[in-house]
């Protein structure tokens, strides 16, 4: 999710961004990850790859081969 959207804070620990009519909540603070890898470009799509983008930016397979 991009954080162009406009959030609000609802409480002490939650924001809310309202997208097409569809409304998204979130912990204040929070970082959220791309949902593609920043080296090959293919969407995440596994577990591994998540785990994988939240220490090194790259999916499972970049990690490994690179």
């Amino acid at each position: 999710m991009s954080d162009t959207f406009k959030w609000k804070k609802i409480d002490k620990d939650f924001e809310e961004a309202t997208v097409n009519n569809v409304r998204f909540i979130r912990p204040i603070g929070s970082n959220p990850i791309n949902l593609y890898c920043s080296k090959c470009k293919v969407l995440i799509s596994s577990i591994e790859d998540v785990e994988e983008m939240k220490k090194n930016n790259k999916c499972y397979t970049c990690s490994n081969n690179y």
